[in-house]
């Protein structure tokens, strides 16, 4: 090769790599909050609106192990008739919260509905070797050039992929208002927070959603620490386009020995805030949560919201505003978690697990610990609630003029809690699927399997039964 052609692939290479850039999300436009502009949960058509009932839909993370699962789930409730079978329960599903792999069967679900789950199976699900081309594509020549930039890395290769391969570069303008509101969550990694890509999530960092891809939230809530790099926003700093919480915001400030959760919310959203914080870099959404229900958590039990418009009573996800405005009378939580327990592998010999392995399980260990905790919580919580509604009608019921003096109503509130979960299999049955990776290499066989253990674990689920016959 001579030396002027050496020159100039040298200079094509640098200039490659000097263009190359992670796409900037925008500000919002004239630098100002509208509560009525983007995706956000208030300006949604969702099913409680109409009916009495709240569903609730989280996919855990997992690779295409937890995207499969949560596409069972899809498939069943589409299957399950409700309403003396005028209707099914999938089109009662309100909000789908997601996380890492189940972030592409809730993206792809909130764009192409119902009508689209054979071609998700058809172009990912069904696709064993996605993984091993994504990886090949940092090979490729120009890609190779483009990650030599400081500017550009691995995620956002993976997120240009992804997009290709899925979502046919659609932005968050083209995300449907009508039910599921859908979050799709990634991990803030300076904060340590969940980070949801809704509008809501969007105004304290004065940037416009809309004009982001849905393949970036995809990637970022699935940017497993050190095999994929972190994703940037730039924020635009809080204060400078008018964005103030509601009320509680000021108040929770006094909240740390009261209510620690509430003071918690507080002081993310103010690090979120924070004028001196000029980019956001979100990683993995299980280092936060793995579960999907942090969020939604947030949203049943508490009437803060990142909304700013504090006049609409509805504006922001709240349940149990709604429920005090008389729009819900059930809540349903489904919980699609694709944790598998670790198979007797390293226990059995002497010698030192080498490091790939050791980083593996220190960073799965405590997501799924975490994920744990989260059920359990919510599941605690939602019992919690039950038997207090019951007690105070039997107080009601039980001495009238009591409950008057002390202004108590009777509630006909209930609270459902379903878990889809491997461990709810035939315990002969387990060790197939925590023999299954989290990646995005399983054989159509395995992803077939999945598929069929959601429709039969629901179908078992005593929990699942008593939530259809509620809503006939």
């Amino acid at each position: 090769m001579s030396r002027a052609r050496s020159l100039v692939l040298a200079l094509v290479a640098v200039g490659a790599s000097a263009c190359a850039h992670w796409p900037v999300n925008p500000p919002l436009p004239d630098l100002k909050v509208d509560p009525e502009h983007g995706y956000r949960f208030g300006k949604m058509t969702t099913p409680a609106r109409k009916d009495d009932t709240m569903v609730i839909v989280s996919f855990s993370g997992g690779g295409t192990r937890a995207a499969a699962l949560a596409y069972g789930v899809l498939e069943k409730l589409r299957d399950t008739k409700i309403r003396g079978g005028s209707s099914d329960l999938l089109a009662a599903v309100d909000v789908v919260s997601s996380i890492s792999g189940g972030s592409f069967t809730a993206a792809h679900y909130a764009l192409y509905g119902r009508d689209g789950l054979p071609r998700l199976r058809e172009r990912f699900l069904d696709q064993p070797k996605t993984q091993l081309r994504l990886a090949l594509s940092t090979l490729n020549p120009y890609n190779a050039i483009r990650l030599l930039s400081p500017r550009y890395s691995r995620i956002d290769l993976a997120a240009e992929y992804f997009d290709k391969l899925l979502f046919d570069g659609a932005t968050y303008a083209k995300m449907p208002r009508d039910a599921p509101y859908t979050m799709i969550n990634a991990s803030e990694l300076d904060i340590g927070t969940y980070f949801s890509f809704t509008q809501e999530q969007f105004d304290p960092i004065c940037s416009d959603l809309e004009k982001v891809k849905v393949a970036r939230a995809v990637a970022s809530s699935s940017a497993f620490p050190i095999l994929l790099t972190p994703l940037t926003l730039q924020s635009y700093g809080g204060p400078r386009c008018g964005y103030k919480p509601g009320e509680w915001f000021d108040l929770a400030n006094q909240d740390l020995l009261l209510n620690p959760r509430r003071f918690r919310f507080r002081s993310d959203v103010n690090a979120l805030m924070n004028e001196n914080r000029r980019f956001l870099h979100l990683v993995d959404g299980g280092v936060a949560d793995n579960i999907g229900l942090r969020g939604p958590f947030q949203a049943l039990t508490s009437p803060d919201t990142l909304q700013m418009n504090d006049s609409d009573p509805v504006a922001g996800f709240s349940v149990p505003t709604m429920i005090n405005n008389g729009e819900i009378k059930r809540v349903v939580v489904i919980a699609v978690n694709a944790r598998t327990v670790s198979e007797l592998k390293h226990d059995k010999r002497a010698s030192t697990p080498w490091v790939v392995p050791v980083v593996a399980n220190v960073a799965g260990a405590p997501m799924g610990n975490y994920s744990f905790e989260t059920v359990t919580m919510i599941q605690e919580w939602m019992n919690s609630m039950n038997a207090q509604i019951s007690t105070a009608n039997q107080l009601i019921a039980a001495c009238p003029d009591c409950a008057k003096q002390i202004d108590l109503e009777s509630s006909d509130v209930r609270y459902h809690f379903v878990e889809v979960a491997f461990n709810l299999l035939p315990e002969s049955e387990q060790a197939h699927f925590n023999a299954m990776g989290t990646n995005y290499s399983l054989s159509k066989q395995n992803v077939a399997d999945l598929i069929d253990a959601a429709k039969r674990i629901l179908d078992g689920s005593k929990a699942f039964e008593q939530v259809v016959k509620d809503m006939q």
